[in-house]
């Protein structure tokens, strides 16, 4: 009964022993469920091995040489906590112990401990028991596999000891029952000390994993984290810092953000300061850093401070973005908002606020502004010819020409297309800025040189004054804008300033160009037809097609006056397909049974460089039958000289159709022979100028004799306009013209009227 008693006291002594063992050794516990490690695993097997030794020199001996003790129970922690192999040195550690020490028990002891291993191994390998729930269960299973091990150990070490079968079972038993009431207590005492280690693991582990996370978050942030001290020194830089900046955290820990920062800043960095001073938080609040090179980035900060347990500050907590790239690309977005691409002059938007801006000045300071008005003579047919890209090149030097000759003080600015625009402050005499516009009309007298092609472009300047002319923006602008005009109708190339007459001339102007827009649809335009006769026997062959046009309003507009305009607006382009066809369809009805006649129809520069052309020509012939070779297209000298491969692609083109092509106002442009003996050129009208003088100028004379006899040469028909006197004929007549054409011949009328005089004479 006193060795009972004694073995039972053992094993409680062997239980306190254990149940310390697991607290001492918790702190590698947790480690090791945190973060698991090999070095950790083997300080943890070697720990339970020499616990386990420990408590096997104080255990008790119920038989000869047999002890009962803790041993497997430090296995089987060694196991649980740190895996079989951590279980399995603490057994080798145990084992090998009891074999050294020797006796009859030492090799049932060594026995016993192996038996131990081996049932942990079961118990996490083999054995379903990890979904028996709660944990207690787990133990209590794992104390049984021990208790049955250790019992089995003990009758078999009895049979090996020569003991009778009742000695060996008896013994068997009593390791059964004192194994079962010590595992049991053993193991359920250490359940509820793991269930508290397993809370405080599981919070230490999800802190853990938690910073780990933050800590992967920082250092894949674009952003940077800081932290600073009381005196708002940097304590603590995220490694990010260095990537962006390329400085060492080492360069600005330590400092202060004052020392950091540039001198002269916008109020953000006042604004956190003052933060800092009152304990609040800011936000996006953006600073200038100089760098250890001197150079300057701009950040955006946030922070919020810091109080330790007593609730004192201890500095602040932030995040920085570096938005230097931004703040360029910000700055480029407002220069592109406010500037041309081109030119990289203010555009229309800067432009007008600048301009409102400086009268406002002006009109306290009682100071005078001139606004000049500044358009490219002709761009639109060199943009046309030449391309689009030629067209910017010529513009951005035309950019540089004005901006050259004016002074720094003065505006210009683009507003678009070929529109220029200067700005000169404090003018003293209106003679201050017709020499600036002098300057920029000589600017372009010399050529420009583009893509190794010479292109000459004038430029027209219209001039308004404030406050003579006008008091407001608008109303200056209006006035420059209507001398402009006023300059190209003059011939281009010029300069004009604003008189009250041109206010009126420009409102006539608006008037007419919204009437003519809708002239097509409200079919105001009509066409007269002047007759060609031949020279030789005074028969019409042939006829011109001419344009006018009477508006409710304005009347019955001249000409010149309303073709000018169209050119300016465009409106040239669907006026004169419609001229073309009508032309066509008429002649092609009026011929219809009698021989056919030449039919002129007049081509503008604007009409001949756009596309669409030929496509006008051909559906004209095709919806009005009139024979191609019945078509005569005139052309003047400038279109053919505007670019001369796009000029030879395209009269080669009407040539292939059967169109004969006449050279209109011959003698009064460039006149130059090459250009005739390449081109597809049929025709050669002399021009009324020099036809007016034949009989009263010997040198007019001398030169329509001349081209004559070249136009002859190159087997070209001569017609000669504005024939209007009898000795004007007999001259034609003599030097072998062709065709005549003028008033003596008959005057532009209707088409009834060209019919009567036309069938008429056929009847006759």
């Amino acid at each position: 009964m006193t060795d009972l008693m004694g073995m039972f006291g053992t094993l409680a002594v062997n239980a306190a022993a254990l149940i310390g063992l697991m607290v001492a050794v918790s702190p590698i516990v947790r480690r090791l469920a945190i973060k698991p490690d090999r070095h950790d695993r083997i300080l943890l097997g070697i720990g339970f091995g020499l616990a386990g030794i420990v408590v096997m020199l104080v255990s008790v001996e119920v038989a000869d040489g047999i002890l009962i003790d803790g041993r497997n129970v430090a296995v089987a922690i060694a196991s649980l906590f740190g895996g079989l192999w951590t279980g399995a040195l603490a057994a080798v550690c145990i084992g090998g112990t009891r074999l050294l020490l020797g006796g009859d028990g030492a090799a049932f002891g060594a026995l016993s401990t192996l038996l131990a291993w081996l049932a942990c191994m079961a118990h996490l390998r083999f054995l379903p028991i990890d979904r028996i729930n709660p944990a207690n269960a787990r133990l209590l299973l794992l104390g049984l596999l021990l208790t049955v091990a250790t019992a089995a150990c003990a009758f078999l070490a009895g049979l090996i000891g020569s003991w009778p079968w009742a000695v060996a079972v008896d013994v068997g038993f009593v390791y059964l029952g004192a194994g079962a009431c010590f595992y049991t207590v053993c193991l359920i005492a250490i359940a509820k000390l793991l269930a508290r280690e397993h809370a405080q693991v599981a919070t230490e582990k999800s802190l853990h994993e938690r910073d780990e996370r933050l800590r992967a978050l920082v250092e894949i942030s674009y952003d940077w984290f800081w932290e600073t001290d009381a005196e708002d020194h940097l304590s603590y830089l995220s490694a990010r810092v260095e990537d962006v900046l390329g400085v060492h955290r080492t360069e600005f820990v330590g400092r202060s953000r004052d020392h950091l920062l540039v001198d002269t800043i916008d109020g953000d960095f006042a604004k956190s300061r003052q933060a800092v001073e009152e304990r609040k938080p800011f936000r996006n609040l953006i600073w200038a850093v100089r760098l250890p090179a001197g150079e300057v980035r701009w950040l955006r900060c946030s922070g919020v401070p810091l109080t330790d347990a007593a609730g004192h500050f201890t500095g602040y907590l932030g995040v920085t973005t570096d938005v230097t790239e931004h703040r360029h690309a910000q700055k480029t977005i407002q220069w592109q908002a406010s500037h041309d691409p081109l030119t990289d002059l203010p555009n229309r938007a800067l432009f007008h606020s600048r301009l409102q801006r400086m009268l406002t000045h002006a009109d306290s300071a009682g100071r005078r502004i001139a606004l000049l008005f500044i358009d490219l003579d002709q761009f639109k047919r060199i943009n046309d010819s030449f391309g689009h890209t030629v067209g910017d090149q010529l513009i951005s030097a035309a950019a540089e020409r004005i901006v050259g000759c004016t002074s720094p003080a003065d505006v210009v600015a683009r507003l678009g297309g070929d529109e220029f625009t200067v700005i000169t402050d404090d003018l003293d005499d209106p003679i201050d800025v017709e020499r600036i516009a002098r300057r920029i009309i000589s600017a372009f007298e010399a050529p420009f040189l583009l893509e190794r092609r010479e292109v000459y472009v004038s430029a027209s300047v219209g001039i308004a004054i404030f406050p003579d002319n006008a008091r407001s923006a608008d109303a200056l602008m209006r006035e420059a804008d209507a001398a402009l005009y006023r300059a190209k109708d003059s011939g281009r190339n010029d300069f004009r300033f604003f008189t009250p007459e041109l206010n009126e001339q420009s409102r006539e102007r608006t008037m007419m160009e919204s009437q003519l827009r809708r002239a097509l649809e409200r079919e105001e335009l009509y066409l007269c037809y002047q007759p060609q006769i031949r020279i030789s026997d005074s028969e019409i062959v042939g006829v011109e097609a001419l344009l006018r046009w009477e508006n409710e309003v304005l009347g019955l507009v001249p000409t010149p006056q309303f073709i000018a305009l169209a050119e300016d607006s465009g409106l040239i382009v669907p006026i004169g397909a419609w001229v073309l066809e009508t032309a066509c369809r008429q002649i092609a009805e009026l011929t219809k049974g009698h021989p056919p006649l030449n039919l002129a129809v007049n081509v503008s520069s604007r009409q001949f460089t756009t596309p669409g052309l030929l496509e006008a020509v051909q559906h004209a012939l095709s919806v009005s039958g009139l024979p191609e070779s019945a078509l005569e297209l005139e052309i003047t000298e400038s279109v053919l000289m505007a670019d001369l491969r796009q000029t030879y692609e395209t009269l080669e083109a009407l040539s292939a159709l059967g169109i004969q092509l006449s050279l209109d106002d011959f003698g009064t442009g460039y006149s130059s022979l090459s250009y005739l003996r390449r081109f597809p050129v049929n025709v050669l009208k002399i021009d009324r100028a020099f036809v007016n003088d034949v009989t009263k100028d010997a040198g007019a004379a001398a030169v329509v004799e001349s081209i004559i006899a070249m136009a002859h040469g190159l087997k070209l028909t001569v017609v000669s306009e504005g024939v209007e006197t009898p000795e004007q004929h007999a001259f034609m007549v003599r030097h072998g013209v062709d065709r005549g054409q003028g008033y003596l011949y008959g005057k532009p009328m209707l088409l009834k009227d060209f019919a009567e005089i036309y069938c008429a004479r056929e009847v006759a």
